[in-house]
């Protein structure tokens, strides 16, 4: 865990990566899938470290630097392509690890939010890392609703169908996080479909080569959720798996 904080990696050998929200048009309605980070932690869109650490800790910002450009909040790119919060009809929480979830507030009008209760229970179960990684104070106030499987597809046998049609399916690929869950985006006329990995693994680098998260709290469960990604991947009709990056 020390080693994949990054406090033993010189800074010069960070890398930025994007933090990515999927905005799903569905013939019943509008899906977003996680919320990015929340305008206070950039207030002038520009990397600032002391707002930074208002808005995460001390010790997760020194493991975890974020920057949100001027426009780019999730409810600001909404409103770009003529959509406001209040036209989300749910709001899907990958897990809750900041770069997903801190940008909760800016869609908090959405008429829906979910995550599943299995990542609440893990980030709040009062380990000394947990309370580092995870703060309540970003969907304190906001209507987050913590559903429960009822599915049995992916890795660990949990998944949630959104719809009740496989359309839009939370599959649970713990190791990351207990509840982390990607979300699979399937055409039920073709059968075709993506996978939106969340931190399942950070690029597809990460189930071809079996690495795993810096940030794990199992590591022989986040591998055997790395083998059920790589075999999705392999699959005819997945049509493709984005992750923080597909550039690796």
């Amino acid at each position: 865990m020390l080693k994949g904080s990054g406090l033993l990696t010189p800074k010069k050998r960070w890398i930025w990566l994007p933090v990515t929200c999927y905005l799903i048009e569905h013939p019943s309605g509008l899906y977003l899938v996680d919320t990015g980070w929340h305008c206070d932690i950039s207030p002038r869109g520009t990397f600032d470290k002391k707002a930074e650490t208002r808005e995460l800790g001390w010790m997760l910002t020194n493991i975890n630097d974020g920057v949100l450009p001027l426009g780019a909040a999730i409810d600001e790119q909404l409103a770009a392509i003529g959509y406001k919060p209040s036209d989300i009809d749910c709001v899907l929480l990958t897990h809750l690890d900041c770069d997903h979830a801190n940008g909760l507030k800016h869609v908090a009008d959405a008429r829906r939010i979910i995550a599943s209760r299995a990542d609440m229970d893990f980030a709040m179960n009062g380990n000394i890392t947990h309370r580092i990684r995870y703060k309540s104070r970003w969907w304190k106030d906001v209507n987050l609703e913590l559903v429960d499987w009822n599915g049995e597809e992916g890795p660990a046998h949990h998944s949630f169908d959104l719809l009740d049609d496989g359309s839009i399916t939370m599959i649970n690929q713990p190791g990351h996080s207990d509840g982390l869950c990607c979300v699979r985006v399937r055409n039920n006329a073709t059968g075709r479909y993506i996978i939106l990995a969340g931190d399942g693994g950070y690029a597809r680098k990460s189930w071809r080569e079996m690495i795993t998260s810096g940030v794990v709290d199992d590591k022989r469960t986040q591998e055997r959720s790395l083998r059920w990604l790589h075999g999705e991947d392999m699959k005819d009709e997945c049509i493709d798996i984005p992750a923080h990056t597909t550039a690796m």
